[in-house]
């Protein structure tokens, strides 16, 4: 594994993360909805939207500028609202295929220096809060998975 894909899978994650984003407004609209997502739990008149109805509303307004270049390696595909409170960004490695990537050196790189980042960022800070799952799914260009890293709010130290 090169040191050039290591970057770019971490510049990918935190793309989802709302960091690194390429463009200032990507970062405006993103950051925007992280902001609002706790507004978003509450509905007028005091009826509560529940979390996972909350993700899907949200992940459905990302997946709107969806597909977005990362970089000239990767892709966001889409944002995805998964059972059991978790949100998941799909990224596709452009330049490599998923047999290019050792799978086992993905998990035991990544994983700590991602988790670090990830458990930093204050705009998934008030997901873990909310006992919110955050994953990154790759894929290779040949549209087969490379690996999957979910983070969920133990992992950052957050108890439920």
């Amino acid at each position: 594994m090169t040191k050039a894909f290591v970057s770019t899978v971490l510049v990918a994650a935190l793309f989802g993360a709302g960091l690194g984003m390429s463009a200032p407004s990507q970062a405006a609209a993103f950051g925007g909805l992280f902001n609002s997502f706790g507004s978003m739990l509450g509905r007028p008149g005091g009826e509560d939207m529940g979390v996972d109805e909350t993700l899907v509303k949200m992940s459905e307004k990302m997946n709107r500028t969806m597909p977005q270049s990362v970089d000239g390696d990767t892709r966001l595909d889409k944002v995805s609202a998964e059972p059991g409170q978790q949100i998941a960004y799909h990224y596709t490695m452009l330049n490599l295929r998923s047999k290019e990537v050792n799978t086992t050196n993905f998990y035991k790189v990544f994983r700590p220096t991602l988790q670090k980042r990830v458990c930093a960022s204050e705009e998934l800070k008030l997901f873990f809060r909310n006992r919110i799952t955050v994953a990154y799914a790759y894929r290779g260009k040949d549209g087969e998975d490379i690996g999957k890293l979910a983070f969920t709010p133990k992992d950052c130290g957050y108890t439920t």
